[in-house]
């Protein structure tokens, strides 16, 4: 008996002795920030904006200039060749951006999808294209944004830039102070579109002469009207013979960079079939003639189309 005891004390304390200690894990909870400096569910109001550029041919000339100033109240984060979308267009006190459940709310009235790519890196879906805005900074209730880093070719040089946009909570009266500018940026004063080299296709006339599609030709001779209004980029098109005018087409025209062309798009467009973009030369508006450019479906649901066309 005396020797069963034992044993039944021996295996009791081998037992406990390896039993395996229970690791308690902290408990961590995270809280969304409900505070002044959330971007989430308000609305912002635009205060201010700025454009930064870096010559890519020179990078020493590093400039960065004001998009308001007085009888300035309206810009487009492209000055140099604006963008069709209306998105781009940005206007002092009247711009207003909201992130909710619903989406991306531009202007109280413009609502697009959008999606967290990272921390306060938010993408928005514009059409067949889309913009990233990231916060650079935020505190009590004014947040600054980084927007549309791109490219352009000014009097042959080609540069790149972005824009900080700063924001105050509509409706706060909220002081704010100017973002600082990036270190090596030297301020060049108020942002003068009327200084920029032209480039754009505002107030001429073109005729789509001529549309290949695999071996069968077609002559439309339908003519576009293009227009620009507050940074707004649209056409009118105006059938040959019979049909219906169609007004305020969304169109775009970027120079690309390295390459001396530019990238025409041509949404809506019933002379070619549909929504498509070509690389037509840098200087097509001067030699004013677009002589067998292959012109792709956007969206790529169509074939490619070859096409004439000759400025009025």
């Amino acid at each position: 008996m005396k020797k069963l005891f034992l044993a039944l004390l021996l295996v009791s304390v081998v037992f406990f002795s390896c039993k395996k200690e229970e690791v308690v894990e902290p408990i961590t909870t995270v809280t969304r920030n409900s505070d002044s400096t959330e971007v989430f569910g308000k609305t912002w109001e635009l205060v201010d904006a700025k454009i930064y550029t870096q010559n890519l041919d020179n990078y020493n000339d590093v400039t960065y200039y004001d998009h308001f100033g007085t009888n300035r109240t309206v810009s487009n984060l492209d000055p140099f060749a604006p963008s069709g979308l209306v998105l781009d267009v940005i206007s002092l006190g009247t711009t207003t951006w909201e992130f909710n459940n619903s989406g991306f709310v531009l202007n109280g009235s413009e609502l697009y999808d959008y999606s967290e790519t990272g921390e306060d890196i938010y993408k928005i879906n514009v059409g067949g294209t889309s913009r990233i805005f990231s916060v650079v900074s935020k505190q009590d209730g004014v947040v600054v944004f980084k927007c549309l880093e791109s490219y352009a070719s000014i009097d042959n040089q080609n540069y790149s830039f972005f824009n900080y946009l700063t924001f105050v909570e509509k409706g706060t009266n909220t002081d704010w102070t100017e973002p600082d500018a990036p270190s090596g940026y030297n301020y060049g004063g108020i942002l003068d579109n009327a200084a920029q080299p032209a480039y754009t296709l505002n107030g001429t006339k073109w005729v789509i002469t001529r549309v290949l599609t695999g071996l069968a030709n077609t002559y439309p001779n339908d003519t576009l009207e293009f227009h620009t209004t507050n940074g707004t980029n649209t056409y009118d098109w105006l059938p040959y013979g019979f049909g219906t005018n169609i007004r305020n087409i969304k169109y775009t025209l970027n120079k690309v960079v390295g390459n001396n062309t530019a990238d025409l798009t041509l949404w809506n467009n019933p002379s070619i079939g549909g929504d498509y973009s070509g690389l037509v030369p840098e200087n097509f508006i001067q030699a004013g003639r677009v002589d067998g450019i292959q012109f792709r479906d956007i969206f790529g649901a169509n074939q490619n189309k070859t096409v004439w066309m000759v400025k009025l």
